[in-house]
């Protein structure tokens, strides 16, 4: 099982991508074989804020702490 990214492209109606030659080599894919394709969006910084409501420290105690300890 190999792991790439990919960016999903419009094709007439539909979405499309193209699986990259070093992993069609790598698996022995050929033309035609039925693959299973696992689909999961690539997960950004962004999606993360508001994540950890009950967090206990602020970023700026934290920030504070590092601080100390590089000096």
């Amino acid at each position: 099982m190999r792991t790439f990214i990919c960016v999903a492209r419009k094709l007439s109606g539909s979405l499309g991508f193209i699986l990259p030659k070093e992993v069609v080599e790598a698996e022995g894919i050929e033309e035609d074989q039925e693959i299973v394709v696992t689909v999961r969006k690539k997960r950004t910084m962004r999606r993360l804020f508001g994540r950890f409501e009950n967090w206990k420290r602020s970023s700026q105690s934290m920030k504070d702490e590092m601080r100390q300890v590089w000096s």
